[in-house]
């Protein structure tokens, strides 16, 4: 069941505030909306853009299918973005923040639990933070570089050009790693797909287990000290490979 609140205006002035709170049905935004300040209790929908100039507080779900803009997101809830071109000021954000369209670039700030799906995703910033990150089959992730304080679980293709890091549980297929450093905790890793270090920057390679292996890019290869795993095919190309003290590989 959904409900429209209409006619209403298609501009708030800057100070005023308005509130969606239903807690018993989708409301609906269904114009293209200038709001001052905009509160949200109940579940809600946009078709089409939705611009708020000062703080957009969400407590509850947001389905932004049209592109969302605003001077302050304060998430307490679920927002979940469709359209590409989303933009807001503050530089984290918290809650749980969806990007389920095709094509999108992430918006320049940190988050708590961030999830893509359906397509390919970018971010442009430097580095992309997450306290949990989640890449489904359908999506893929382009980055400058990432942070994870906990754990990322990729079923896409992580393409990362600069470091990599993962505080918790690495549980990924295909990744192609372009920078330095790379660090993850290769005692509780799942690593099911291809891994490229494809830098052109001397790169750390993480001792772990791996299917499939690959060095490209004209920077030196340091294996981690440890031991590395390939189950099933291993080319280090004309990289220089390079080993730490305690380091060694297994076929």
């Amino acid at each position: 069941n959904s409900a429209e609140l209409s006619p209403i205006p298609s501009t708030f002035t800057n100070s005023s505030t308005v509130a969606y709170n239903s807690t018993t049905t989708v409301q609906n935004i269904a114009n293209n909306i200038t709001f001052g300040n905009l509160t949200l209790s109940g579940s809600v929908k946009n078709a089409n853009a939705l611009t708020v100039n000062g703080i957009l507080n969400n407590n509850a779900t947001l389905n932004a299918n049209g592109t969302l803009s605003a001077g302050t997101l304060t998430n307490n809830g679920t927002l979940n973005l469709y359209a590409d071109g989303n933009s807001w000021k503050n530089s984290s954000v918290t809650g749980t923040v969806n990007y389920a369209g095709t094509n999108q670039t992430i918006v320049n700030s940190s988050y708590a639990v961030l999830n893509l799906t359906n397509g390919g995703k970018t971010f442009t910033g430097n580095p992309l933070r997450a306290s949990t990150l989640t890449v489904d089959s359908m999506s893929s992730l382009t980055a400058n570089a990432v942070e994870v304080t906990g754990d990322l679980t990729s079923r896409g293709t992580l393409d990362i050009n600069g470091n990599f890091s993962v505080g918790g549980t690495l549980n990924a297929a295909a990744m192609n790693l372009g920078g330095a450093v790379n660090i993850w905790n290769a005692e509780t890793s799942v690593i099911s797909g291809v891994v490229t270090y494809d830098g052109d920057v001397d790169q750390t390679v993480q001792a772990d287990d791996y299917v499939t292996l690959n060095f490209t890019g004209s920077g030196a290869k340091t294996i981690s000290s440890g031991t590395t795993r390939i189950a099933a095919a291993f080319d280090s190309g004309d990289t220089k490979v390079r080993f730490s003290a305690n380091s060694a590989i297994e076929f």
